[in-house]
C-alpha cells in the first residue's frame, strides 16, 4: 500500500510538473510579445520621443499604437518608435506643459491637431512623416473643477519663487550677452511696482534685484510684486512670448505686465527667411501651394546642398522631397534651384514674391535667383500649355498628338512634319500588300521647357518607351483607298496598324525619323480599332473590351450597321482631359461624395469613327462600357494601415452618381463601368486594413487565464483517472 502511494504521488507530481511547463511556455511567450509591442531599443521609427519635462502620468500620458490591432503604450521614456497613431491623454483637472511640441519638417503641430491628439483614436501619422515629440509633461491645473479640461498652460512655480521671466530659443544666448552688456537695440526694459520709468533688465541685475541664472533665468527679488516689460530687438531676430499674448509685450505702450508669482517664457530665435513650397494647400496653406510641377533647391552659394553645414538650430532644412520643402537661406545669397513643370504646363514667369527674379542656367528647368530680406514662397509659377505641331510640304496640312506624357513627364511635345521627297520608298512599299502609291515625311519631336522668358529648352526626342498616338491629316486623302504607316527608324523598316478615317490616318509609335504613308487597294473587310487619349495631366485611361464588345454597348443606327457591312472602317476614341468644375458641378459631387475625399476631375468623351460617316460623339451608350484608369502616383496609398477604395463619381444629365469599381494594386489600375460620358471626379476613401490573424498567434489581450485554467482542469481530471486506476489495480 505504501509502494503504492509513493507511486501514486510520484505520478502526480510528474503530470503536474508537465502541466505546469505547458502552461508557462505561452504565458512566456505572450509577455515577450508585449515587451517588444512598447520597446524602443534598437529601432528607427517615424515618432520620435526627444524629451521629458516629466515622466509622472499622474496628470497626464502620450500614448501609441502601430496599427489598429495593437494596443495603446503609454510612452515614458526618449527613444524611436513606428506608429500609425499618437494620443494625448489628460486626466482630470490638468495642463499640457507650456513648451510641450509635436514636430514634422520642424513645425510644431501640436496646438492645430490638439483636439485630435486628445480624442480616443488620437492623430493619424504620416507613414513617411518623421515625427518628434518633445518637452512632454503636465501639471496640475489647481482650482480646477467639474473635471473639465482647462487650456494649455504654463506650469506655475512655487510663491515663494517670486516673478521671473526665461529667455529660450537659439539666440538666446547672444541676446543675454547683448542684455549684459547693456545693448540700446537689442534688450528688455522694465519697470517694478510703482516705478514710472523703464529701465534694461541689466541695470536691475547690477542693483541685485534680480538674479539671472545660466539657463536664461531672470528671477526678481521677492519685494517686486509687479513688472512691466517689453523687448526690443533688431531684424536679425524673432521674438515671441509664450504663451502668445496677444501683442504685449513689444513696446513701451503695450507693455506686458506680470503681476504674480511664476513664470514667462519669451522665445528669441535668428532671424530666417525661408523658401517655401507644398504639393498640397494644408502644409503651408494655400500661399504655398505649388501644383503641376516641382521644385528642389540644388545648391546654395555654389555649394551643393548636401555639402552645407549642418546647422542644429535650423528648423528649415528641407531642400524638397516629395510633400515640398520648407528651406531658410539669408538675404543676398545666391539660391540654385529646379523648377520642374507637369508635362502639359509651363513655367509662368520668372518674377517671385519679394522682387526674387529667376535666370535661367544652362541645364534644363535650372534657375538661379538671388534671396530677398523676405520669405519666398511658390504659388500658381506653373501654367497650362498646348503641345505645338509645324507642317511643312505638300503631304501633311496638320497633326496632333495624344498621351503625349509617354514621350516626357515635363513642359511640351513639338512636332515637326515635313516632306521627304528624296527618299526611296520601294523598299516601304512592297511591306504592303495591294499597295498603289507612297509619301515619305520626316517626322521629329522636340521636349520644349520654357525659360520663363520667351526662350525655351528644346531637347531633340528619338525614341522611348511607351509610345504616344500621332494623327497626320492629309492633303490628298481619298476614302476610295486604305493607308499603312511605314516607319523607318535606325535603317529597320516596321509597318504600323494605322486607322485610317475621313481624312486622317492615326497611329502609335514610340520612334522619330522617316515614315511612309502607303495608299493601297481598299478591303472589303472592315478594321477595327480604338484609341485612348489622355490629355495634358490627364491620367492614361484604357478599354477593358474589345472594339466589337464597345460597339454593341455603344448601339449602331441602321446607316453605321450598314457602312460597316461595306467595308466601312471603325474606331472607338476615348478622349480624356482634366477638367475644371464649374461651382454647380461641384456642389453637385459634394453632395453625394460623403467621406470620400476629392483627387482629380475629368472630361471623359467617347467618340465613334466610321468611314464615309459623319464622327459621333456618344453620350448615352445603350450598355455601360467598362474603362480602366491608371491610378496617379500622388493618389496612390503608402500607408498600410488602411486600405484605400477609389470610386468615380459621375456628372450626367445634372444627376452625380457614386461610380463602384475594382483596383488592381499592382498595376494601379481602376475599372468601372458606366453607361455616360461626360464630367466624372476621381475619389478616395482610406478604411481600415483588415489583417488575418495566424491561428498559433497568442492572444490579442496577452491574457492566458483562460487557456491555463483550461489546462489545470485537464491535468486535475488525468490525475484522478490515474488515481482510479491504480486503486482498481490494487484491489485486484
Amino acid at each position: 500500500m505504501k509502494k503504492t502511494k509513493g507511486r501514486m504521488r510520484g505520478i502526480l507530481s510528474l503530470v503536474l510538473a508537465m502541466l505546469l511547463t505547458v502552461t508557462m511556455i505561452p504565458a512566456q511567450k505572450v509577455l515577450a510579445e508585449g515587451e517588444a509591442a512598447g520597446s524602443t531599443a534598437e529601432n528607427t521609427g517615424n515618432l520620435t520621443f526627444a524629451s521629458f519635462e516629466s515622466t509622472d502620468i499622474s496628470h497626464g500620458e502620450v500614448q501609441w499604437k502601430n496599427g489598429d490591432a495593437d494596443t495603446w503604450h503609454t510612452q515614458t521614456t526618449t527613444g524611436d518608435v513606428t506608429a500609425t497613431n499618437v494620443r494625448i491623454v489628460v486626466k482630470k483637472n490638468a495642463n499640457l506643459g507650456q513648451h510641450m511640441a509635436l514636430r514634422i519638417n520642424g513645425q510644431d503641430i501640436l496646438q492645430t491637431n490638439l483636439e485630435t491628439l486628445k480624442s480616443n483614436e488620437g492623430l493619424k501619422l504620416q507613414a513617411d512623416g518623421k515625427y518628434q515629440f518633445e518637452h512632454i509633461g503636465f501639471s496640475s491645473a489647481a482650482g480646477g473643477s467639474g473635471g473639465e479640461e482647462n487650456p494649455p498652460q504654463p506650469p506655475k512655480p512655487p510663491v515663494s519663487q517670486g516673478i521671473e521671466f526665461v529667455l529660450e530659443g537659439n539666440a538666446r544666448d547672444k541676446f543675454g550677452e547683448m542684455i549684459a552688456a547693456g545693448n540700446d537695440a537689442n534688450n528688455i526694459y522694465v519697470k517694478v511696482n510703482e516705478d514710472t520709468s523703464y529701465q534694461k533688465i541689466n541695470d536691475l541685475i547690477k542693483s541685485k534685484m534680480v538674479t539671472v541664472s545660466q539657463d536664461g533665468r531672470y528671477q526678481f527679488a521677492d519685494s517686486v510684486k509687479k513688472v512691466s516689460l517689453y523687448v526690443k530687438y533688431d531684424t536679425n531676430y524673432m521674438v515671441q512670448f509664450m504663451p502668445n499674448v496677444a501683442g504685449m509685450g513689444f513696446s513701451e505702450n503695450a507693455p506686458l505686465v506680470l503681476d504674480g508669482s511664476g513664470s514667462q517664457h519669451i522665445q528669441i530665435d535668428k532671424k530666417v527667411n525661408t523658401i517655401t513650397w507644398a504639393y498640397d494647400d494644408v502644409r503651408y496653406g494655400k500661399d504655398a501651394y505649388l501644383e503641376h510641377g516641382t521644385a528642389e533647391i540644388i545648391a546654395v552659394n555654389g555649394t551643393p546642398v548636401a555639402q552645407l553645414p549642418k546647422d542644429p538650430d535650423n528648423f528649415a532644412a528641407n531642400a524638397g522631397n516629395k510633400d515640398g520643402g520648407h528651406f531658410a537661406a539669408d538675404p543676398g545669397a545666391k539660391i540654385t534651384i529646379k523648377l520642374t513643370p507637369d508635362y502639359g504646363y509651363q513655367l509662368s514667369g520668372v518674377q517671385l514674391n519679394g522682387g526674387a527674379t529667376l535666370e535661367a542656367q544652362k541645364d534644363v528647368s535650372t534657375f538661379t535667383f538671388t534671396m530677398p530680406d523676405t520669405s519666398v514662397h511658390f504659388k500658381g509659377i506653373f501654367t497650362k500649355s498646348e503641345d505645338a505641331v509645324v507642317t511643312t510640304g505638300n503631304t501633311v496640312k496638320n497633326a496632333a498628338i495624344a498621351n503625349g506624357a509617354n514621350a516626357t513627364n515635363s513642359g511640351n511635345l513639338e512636332l515637326k512634319v515635313s516632306d521627304n521627297t528624296n527618299y526611296n520608298t520601294a523598299a516601304a512599299t512592297a511591306l504592303v500588300s495591294d499597295a498603289v502609291a507612297a509619301e515619305a515625311v520626316d517626322l521629329s519631336l522636340n521636349q520644349v521647357v520654357s525659360k520663363g522668358n520667351g526662350t525655351n529648352w528644346e531637347t531633340g526626342i528619338t525614341e522611348f518607351e511607351k509610345p504616344i498616338t500621332l494623327s497626320l491629316a492629309l492633303k490628298d486623302y481619298d476614302a476610295n483607298y486604305d493607308y499603312t504607316v511605314v516607319r523607318n527608324h535606325n535603317g529597320k523598316l516596321t509597318a504600323l496598324d494605322t486607322t485610317a478615317i475621313n481624312g486622317t490616318v492615326s497611329f502609335a509609335t514610340n520612334q522619330f525619323s522617316t515614315y511612309v504613308i502607303v495608299k493601297k487597294e481598299k478591303s472589303k473587310t472592315p478594321v477595327y480599332s480604338t484609341e485612348a487619349n489622355a490629355g495634358a495631366g490627364a491620367p492614361q485611361t484604357t478599354f477593358s473590351q474589345t472594339t466589337k464588345e464597345l460597339l454593341d454597348a455603344i448601339g449602331l443606327t441602321a446607316a453605321e450597321k450598314k457602312a460597316i457591312a461595306n467595308g466601312a472602317n471603325v474606331n472607338v476614341v476615348l478622349n480624356v482631359n482634366v477638367k475644371t468644375l464649374t461651382e454647380k458641378e461641384a456642389k453637385l459631387i459634394e453632395s453625394v461624395i460623403g467621406k470620400n475625399k476629392m483627387a482629380e476631375t475629368y472630361d471623359i468623351n467617347l467618340l465613334l469613327q466610321i468611314a464615309g460617316l459623319a464622327d459621333r460623339n456618344i453620350t448615352d451608350p445603350s450598355s455601360a462600357i467598362g474603362i480602366t484608369i491608371t491610378i496617379p502616383d500622388k493618389f496612390i496609398n503608402t500607408d498600410t494601415s488602411v486600405k484605400r477604395v477609389y470610386r468615380m463619381v459621375r456628372i450626367h444629365d445634372g444627376k452625380a452618381t457614386v461610380i463602384d469599381g475594382t483596383f488592381d494594386a499592382n498595376t494601379k489600375q481602376f475599372t468601372f463601368a458606366t453607361d455616360g460620358f461626360s464630367t466624372y471626379a476621381l475619389v478616395y476613401e482610406d478604411v481600415a486594413a483588415t489583417t488575418t490573424t495566424p491561428a498559433t498567434t497568442s492572444p490579442k489581450t496577452n491574457d492566458t487565464s483562460l487557456p491555463i485554467a483550461w489546462l489545470l482542469l485537464l491535468g486535475a481530471g488525468l490525475c484522478g483517472c490515474m488515481a482510479v486506476t491504480l486503486v482498481k489495480k490494487k484491489i485486484k
